[in-house]
């Protein structure tokens, strides 16, 4: 009697050592999937910078190469902005095909659709910029000078990537605004990639923006 009793108790006990020890598994696999899911979307992330930084790299690189045979046959550069005019400013209207201070401008998941080029700036079109997607994430603006000129203190970036001193030739400068985390706005709240008539090196400001 007392060892059947005995037996009962020991099974139960197994039985619920069994259960407590399932539960235990099912946490670690929920902590894992959890851990994997952060990872995933971090990835994920950095993927998407890195195709976005592409696009800006790979716009800003045809800018510069049409700039440079337009030159040859002009003895100029051509300013390319959004708002088709000659004034030297870095401007929400002189960037295309977005302003970057636009509440919708968001570089990661967000894209602004080009796929109608009678839509795109007419110097765009007159010097051959042809973007080979129907819609950019980030947003570009190109600004130039005559030679013996400095370029204007307003220009932030201008400035930043060329200084100050009077530039004894034609120059320009080019620039992609990429939002990449959600909160845009000139000067300082995006990421900004430029390149200047005098060296193919692209560079980057709020790189953590």
């Amino acid at each position: 009697m007392f060892s059947t009793q005995h037996l009962g108790v020991k099974a139960q006990h197994s039985k619920s050592a069994q259960a407590g020890f399932s539960l235990i598994e099912l946490m670690v696999v929920v902590l894992i999937i959890g851990i994997l899911a952060t990872m995933g979307t971090y990835g994920y992330g950095k993927w998407i910078g890195r195709a976005r930084r592409a696009e800006a790299v790979g716009i800003l690189a045809e800018m510069s190469a049409k700039e440079i045979l337009y030159f040859g046959d002009f003895g100029a550069y051509l300013p390319l902005r959004g708002d088709n005019t000659r004034v030297q400013n870095e401007n929400d209207t002189g960037f295309y095909p977005i302003a970057p201070n636009n509440p919708a401008f968001e570089s990661k998941r967000s894209s602004t659709s080009i796929a109608n080029p009678a839509g795109w700036p007419a110097d765009w079109r007159a010097i051959g910029i042809r973007p080979r997607r129907n819609e950019l994430y980030c947003t570009y603006i190109l600004n130039t000078g005559a030679g013996n000129t400095a370029v204007p203190a307003a220009l932030t970036y201008g400035v930043r990537i060329m200084g100050a001193a009077v530039i004894p030739i034609p120059w320009f400068y080019a620039l992609a605004a990429c939002n990449f985390d959600g909160v845009g706005g000139l000067p300082d709240e995006v990421n900004v990639f430029g390149v200047t008539h005098n060296s193919p090196l692209i560079r980057e400001w709020n790189e953590n923006k």
